[in-house]
């Protein structure tokens, strides 16, 4: 019978994955709407993102990653140093 790989076993598959792939960093987070949600958008309402108006496009978009990846459950975040 074959065990079954526990879920920090598969995280840490994944960012080793990741890592041979040449990012600098790696992390795994739900796919849950964002805690800082009501924030970012009373900073956007409050025009904190200058003349960075994409920032403020979409708000909910920007907030809850189901929406553009309708029935996700968790996300990788890689990261390059550049």
């Amino acid at each position: 019978m074959k065990t079954r790989a526990s879920p920090a076993s598969k995280a840490e598959r994944v960012k080793a994955l990741a890592r041979t792939q040449g990012f600098d960093t790696v992390g795994l987070t739900s796919a849950n709407p964002s805690q800082w949600a009501d924030y970012y958008r009373q900073w956007t309402d409050e025009g904190r993102h200058g003349e960075m108006a994409w920032l403020a496009r979409d708000p909910e978009r920007r907030s809850d990653p189901r929406v553009v990846l309708p029935g996700a459950q968790s996300l990788i975040v890689v990261g390059l140093n550049y």
